[in-house]
């Protein structure tokens, strides 16, 4: 220990540093007093007392030192690093005096750890502390500050120890603000009972004005409330308080009994939330004055009731987690009165008037006709938004219409976001009716248009023809080829069996009306072999063949299906001697059908099922030749499709099913070819078909939550294709198709396949 000029340390004490022998005292054996313009240094080596600085005496606490209490008065300083300070009464007592504590730990077993007092008659300097990297532990309170002091604590930590009996004087506070002011950098105060309290100095007189910053910081209660301003039980202290609390940069609070702001009798908060998260209800008495602002990507997670003023930015939100009450609220961002997962009431926001131009999210049950419910008994002005949950479930046949906003007036105006709300099979719009008073209602009301759940599974349910005659386009070009001379490439049209490969893809926007629309591209690969059997009059040749597509949905608003179809099948085709022909085919499928909607509110429902069918197709035509190289082929065809009903259920609640769906086509058409010898063997025939078609089908219907829906696509299409087929060698072929076709619900704007084929 070195001391200054003025300081004589006791007889023990030099005794035990001039022959280093090490001697145990009891905690009252050893004390050192500093008066004015003394100094002492305490290091590893200097013995366990208690110390007294008065009049601006200067304390030095080294590395390893270790003290029990000490006690600053009128001016003094400590300074202390890497220290230890144990003690049964106050650890760390500073009266208008300041410390600079570094890489410490202050712990008292029978009172505060800190405490930084204003002495009354000293001037109201207050006390200063700046504590870095240390922690402070006391019983009741872990720091204790008065009027006029300030206190910063970083990257440390504080404990106030106790359970709260009695009074909320007397036990495990972090930390008790009586018009101090606190600043937490990186540092956590946390008490049994209560995080942090700030009430009036009544030495200092009425009004007293405290202020609390956390910056990346967090306060924690243990049992009660995070921060509480007045309290209970505290008599004079409990009113006339002036707090500023600010929460910025990811700092947090945390109560044991869900509450992290409570405000009691009469006094006046402003507390700031800034770039933070935060979840636990905030209460005020209504005798308080309580502004809050969330700003900069703030969100409280809680119940408000009773704050005066509530100010969210454009950035911010709030979600509520039951009631709330509040005056004035000037929303620029979120109001989510949805709750959080798992909380099945409906809530209701209360406010005195309303502002700004934010967004109000409700969570509705219309099949009950509930749903939650904001509330302006005042004036409302702005214009707002309301993001109304969307579901599949059905509403109640004949419900109410369902309010969702009253005003008292204003003139405040309201939309929904996606401009209707989707409720089972059908959608609502939001409904303004203003009254004689001059207040304004907002309801929810059915109108029949489509919900994007219904439409797309309207949709998804039609795709199945589609799908199946996309597959079979190929197959047809593979007979063509062996009516047309091309089997084995002697151009006699006594074709050969042999085993073929093609990679197909098209593209189809159909129109349902005002039920549904989508587009679907189709992408696939068939493949199969086929041998000729003997005939009397003609060649007749028989196959199978096989293969597997994938058909994705573009429903709209970001909507989406997906069929992926296998499938099998058998194929005939026949030419007689004179040219007429006829082919057949039968095929089956599995159509592996699944859905995404985006509904109204931005949110996604899935659903998915399984279908089978089977289809087969009839075509009778003529091969005639025109001269050796060129032909003409009129045919006439009728296809017909059966697919199994399909039910099944969207996440969201909706149920549909349909029908089995039922494609009967008839078509007329011709194709001419021509084809060119190459000067090297082979052959290249390009070709033109038309054809029209017709679908006879239109009693195709889907239930969609027991509302019947039209599946209809009948009626008359046009079709165009050109293409090409070379025969390369002998055995060799390949191919290549183009296609278009358009009609009254259907278009194909493109269909391609490519192919090859070997011969045995």
């Amino acid at each position: 220990m070195t001391v200054g000029t003025r300081f004589i340390p006791s007889a023990w004490s030099a005794l035990a540093v001039a022959t280093g022998v090490v001697l145990a005292f009891s905690s009252s054996a050893l004390a050192a007093n500093l008066g004015p313009g003394q100094s002492a240094t305490v290091d590893a080596s200097t013995p366990l007392q208690t110390w007294s600085l008065a009049n601006g005496a200067q304390l030095t606490i080294r590395p390893g030192g270790q003290t029990q209490q000490i006690r600053a008065t009128a001016g003094s300083n400590l300074a202390a690093s890497g220290a230890t300070i144990t003690a049964s009464a106050i650890g760390l007592e500073l009266v208008d005096s300041t410390a600079a504590i570094s890489e410490s730990t202050i712990k008292s077993t029978g009172s505060f750890g800190l405490s930084l007092v204003t002495n009354p008659a000293g001037g109201l300097a207050g006390s200063t502390a700046i504590v870095n990297r240390s922690s402070i532990e006391g019983l009741a309170r872990g720091i204790n500050a008065t009027g006029s002091s300030r206190l910063v604590l970083r990257d440390s930590q504080v404990h106030g120890v106790g359970n709260g009996a009695g009074t909320l004087l007397q036990g495990g506070v972090g930390a008790l603000l009586l018009g101090a002011s606190v600043s937490l950098e990186r540092s956590a105060v946390t008490g049994d009972h209560t995080g942090v309290a700030m009430v009036r100095d009544t030495s200092v007189g009425y009004g007293s004005i405290a202020s609390l910053t956390l910056d990346n910081s967090t306060v924690q209660a243990g049992t009660g409330t995070a921060i509480t301003v007045g309290g209970t039980n505290l008599g004079a202290a409990g009113s006339g308080v002036t707090a500023d609390i600010v929460i910025a940069n990811g700092s947090n609070l945390m109560g044991g009994n869900g509450r992290i702001l409570e405000v009691e009798a009469s006094n006046v908060v402003t507390m700031t939330v800034d770039n933070s998260r935060l979840t636990g209800d905030i209460m005020a008495a209504d005798v308080s004055d309580v502004t809050l602002a969330f700003d900069n990507a703030a969100w409280l997670t809680g119940s408000i009731n009773g704050a005066d003023a509530l100010n969210i930015d454009a950035s911010a939100g709030w979600t509520l987690t039951g009631d709330s009450q509040l005056g004035e609220l000037v929303l620029k961002g979120m109001a989510d009165l949805r709750g959080t997962d798992g909380n099945a009431a409906f809530n209701r926001l209360q406010v005195d008037n309303l502002s700004g131009s934010g967004t109000f999210a409700l969570g509705t049950d219309l099949a009950a006709g509930l749903g939650d419910f904001l509330d302006v008994t005042g004036t409302a002005t702005g214009s707002h938004t309301l993001l109304i949950d969307n579901t599949g479930a059905e509403p109640v046949e004949g419900a109410d219409d369902l309010q969702v906003v009253h005003t008292g007036g204003g003139d405040a105006a309201f939309s929904v976001v996606g401009d209707t709300v989707d409720a089972g099979a059908y959608t609502y719009q939001l409904e303004q009716r203003p009254a004689a008073s001059g207040a304004n209602d907002w309801f929810l009301v059915q109108i029949k248009q489509p919900s994007r759940s219904a439409s797309a599974a309207v949709g998804l349910f039609s795709a199945a023809p589609t799908v199946w005659y996309g597959e079979t386009t190929t197959l047809r070009t593979r007979m063509g080829e062996l009516r047309n001379g091309n089997g084995n490439g002697n151009g006699n049209g006594n074709g050969q069996g042999g085993a073929w490969l093609r990679s197909y893809g098209n593209k189809h926007n159909v129109s349902g009306g005002s039920e549904f629309t989508y587009s679907q591209n189709q992408r696939g690969m068939s493949f199969g072999a086929d041998a000729p059997l003997t005939a009397g009059n003609g060649q007749w040749l028989m196959g199978v063949m096989g293969g597997y597509s994938q058909s994705n949905l573009d429903l709209g608003a970001g909507s989406s299906g997906k069929v992926d179809s296998f499938y099998i099948g058998a194929y005939s085709t026949w030419l007689a001697d004179n040219g007429y022909y006829v082919d057949a085919l039968i095929k089956a499928n599995r159509l592996q059908n699944r859905t995404d909607v985006v509904m109204r509110d931005g949110q996604k429902a899935k659903g998915r099922y399984t279908q089978h069918g089977i289809g087969g197709s009839v075509e009778v035509g003529k091969h005639i030749a025109l001269d050796e190289s060129t032909f003409v082929a009129p045919y006439a065809q009728v296809s017909a499709l059966w697919i199994t009903a399909g039910d099944y259920a969207l996440d969201n609640g909706l149920d549909a099913r349909g029908d089995t769906a039922d494609s009967l086509v008839g078509k007329v058409g011709a194709q001419v070819g021509r084809r060119f010898a190459l000067e090297h063997g082979g052959s290249v025939q390009p070709y033109v078909k038309v054809a029209v078609a017709h679908e006879f089908a239109n009693g195709n219907k889907v239930k969609v939550n027991g509302h019947r829906f039209d599946n209809d696509l009948s009626g008359t299409r046009g079709e165009l294709g050109v293409g090409v087929s070379a025969q390369m060698t002998d055995v060799l072929q390949v191919h290549a198709d183009f296609d278009y076709m358009q009609g009254k619900h259907i278009e194909q704007p493109w269909g391609v396949s490519v192919g090859v084929r070997y011969n045995f």
